[in-house]
């Protein structure tokens, strides 16, 4: 109990810190930067009048789709990669190059290429941002499942169906959700994004 509130007393502070730099910055800076508390509540207030709750819902389904386009690829590079362990260091410089790539940089290629789609673009740039983040995270957890626990599994049933989806899967679970919660923060940023330099109908960008 008293660490719970512990806890929520710290983040209740940083919380009201983030108040207190934004209201420093508000009187340093211009009034466009950093607008009054009062002038955000009403335009956030405005924003879900009429198209803005239909646009929320647009990006909140792009987002949703391209994580589980996301999930599913890397899923099938981690099961390879548990068969063949080759098969990492084939997707190796494929993934690194879509990590070290800059956003912008992307979005502008697909840009190019989808110029008579652009509906499409935010699902494939928010997939080849999230593909190496996931993958590395899966195969990761697999790296670290203790050699002993593998070799027992394929002595007990030589199936790696079986071994992937029944025990893999469920050891490195906890890479699979932080990989999922990380995905979710980073690819609506980029879902935005992409939805303001592509020119998509519907969407908060």
């Amino acid at each position: 109990m008293k660490r719970s509130i512990y806890n929520i007393s710290f983040f209740t502070a940083g919380i009201f810190l983030i108040f207190i730099v934004y209201l420093i910055c508000q009187a340093s800076f211009n009034e466009v930067l950093f607008p009054g508390i009062g002038e955000i509540a009403i335009k956030f207030g405005d924003f879900f009048h009429g198209k803005g709750i239909l646009s929320v819902g647009y990006t909140i389904l792009r987002l949703i789709a391209s994580l589980a386009i996301s999930f599913v690829i890397s899923m099938l590079i981690t099961f390879l990669y548990y068969i063949f362990k080759p098969t990492k260091n084939f997707f190796k410089p494929l993934l690194f190059l879509l990590k070290v790539t800059p956003i912008i940089a992307i979005v502008l290629y697909v840009q190019a290429i989808t110029a008579r789609n652009a509906e499409s673009a935010p699902y494939i740039v928010t997939t080849m941002m999230m593909v190496p983040l996931m993958t590395e995270a899966y195969t990761s957890g697999i790296d670290n499942i203790d050699k002993g626990i593998i070799d027992s599994l394929r002595l007990e049933n030589p199936n790696k169906i079986y071994q992937f989806f029944k025990i893999i899967i469920p050891v490195i679970g906890p890479n699979i959700i932080l990989s999922l919660l990380q995905s979710i923060g980073m690819g609506l940023k980029v879902v935005v994004m992409v939805e303001y330099f592509c020119f998509v109908d519907y969407g908060i960008g």
